[in-house]
């Protein structure tokens, strides 16, 4: 006699892992872009190659791996389905598969 009848399941409205992975794709990006911007487009061979801060290549694989964190977590917890939510989750994927692409290019250059 205890029993409730019409269990009425809740629906998740909460959307904050999705708007985090969005935010940081957009951080991703624009770490991508300050990167590539201070890659020289002239080598002289007199002038020793400028070399990109190491703190900015680790801030920038950091928000990559959160970003693909996040998009894990906003769909593990079934937030519902925005436009911010696939736009973060696609660029998140893009970003970290330039990461890895630039470390194995990286990697087999040296």
């Amino acid at each position: 006699m205890n029993e409730i009848l019409d269990e009425v399941p809740i629906k998740n409205n909460k959307t904050r892992f999705s708007k985090l992975s969005f935010a940081l794709s957009i951080l991703t990006f624009v770490m991508f872009a300050i990167i590539y911007a201070n890659i020289p487009k002239t080598i002289v061979a007199g002038d020793g190659i400028s070399s990109i801060p190491m703190l900015l290549i680790f801030v920038t694989r950091v928000l990559c791996v959160l970003g693909l964190l996040f998009v894990f977590v906003s769909f593990e917890k079934k937030e519902p389905s925005t436009w911010y939510k696939w736009f973060g989750a696609v660029l998140n994927m893009v970003w970290f598969l330039v990461l890895v692409g630039t470390v194995i290019f990286a990697r087999f250059f040296e």
